[in-house]
């Protein structure tokens, strides 16, 4: 529920909700520490790049599709990746996920 209508669940829903945004967050943000200019990238793309994937994730539970959300990892991979590396990089990583989750065959 405190992913679904985490506003209307209460409060203790939405703590819940956005302490597990902030530690998902703070777990990518390492990758922007590991980065030699890591000045570039500034601290709050981690928060925004999970709130952005939470909200994707939470469309498809919303609208009943939970059975896609396998097929949504690869992109939502990329888009939290792409900050923090070059684009063929963080393309690359998706593909190798979708390829791992079945979704596409290695050529």
């Amino acid at each position: 529920m405190c992913i679904v209508d985490m506003f209307s669940a209460g409060p203790a829903a939405l703590e819940r909700y956005l302490s597990a945004v902030r530690m998902i967050a703070a777990f990518v943000d390492g990758g922007r520490t590991m980065m030699p200019d890591r000045d570039v990238v500034p601290e709050s793309i981690a928060g925004m790049v999970i709130g952005g994937a939470a909200v994707v994730i939470r469309a498809e539970i919303v609208d009943e599709r939970t059975e896609m959300l396998p097929e949504v990892g690869p992109d939502l991979l990329y888009a939290i990746l792409v900050p923090y590396m070059d684009k063929e990089e963080a393309l690359e990583r998706s593909e190798r996920y979708a390829e791992r989750l079945g979704l596409v065959t290695s050529s």
